[in-house]
């Protein structure tokens, strides 16, 4: 048990190390902590690595009984761009979650007058 709770300290911080060095987070680092474990306990973060570095994650929240995946953040290191690394990233989380049938995002920062939208599992796999 303690060294579970260990290796859970490791991760969180690996996974915030990671987030600031490729994201401008406005999260102060306690805050993304709590936030960070919650979504592994509920095994809601995927983590990618490459050998030992982190290369990707991603945050979901699972709605509608389990059928949706809302993706909150999806961080990708700059050297892993236009590497398939988005379908690993999907493939691993939905097969956390085999009920989910849409995962969807959405871009308020971007564009704050669109809602989420949701792609089915099957069409965003065979790209």
């Amino acid at each position: 048990m303690l060294q579970e709770l260990l290796d859970t300290d490791k991760i969180v911080d690996e996974v915030i190390d990671f987030i600031y060095a490729n994201t401008h987070y406005l999260v102060q680092r306690n805050e993304l902590e709590r936030i960070i474990r919650l979504h592994i306990l509920y095994g809601t973060c995927t983590i990618l690595h490459d050998k030992n570095k982190i290369i990707a994650i991603c945050r979901w929240n699972i709605e509608d009984s389990g059928r949706k995946a809302k993706v909150l953040d999806l961080i990708i290191d700059k050297n892993y761009y236009d590497k398939g690394i988005v379908r690993q990233v999907f493939l691993k989380g939905i097969s956390m979650f085999p009920n989910v049938k849409l995962i969807g995002w959405d871009r308020r920062r971007k564009y704050p007058t669109r809602d989420t939208h949701w792609y089915s599992v099957r069409q965003l796999l065979r790209r």
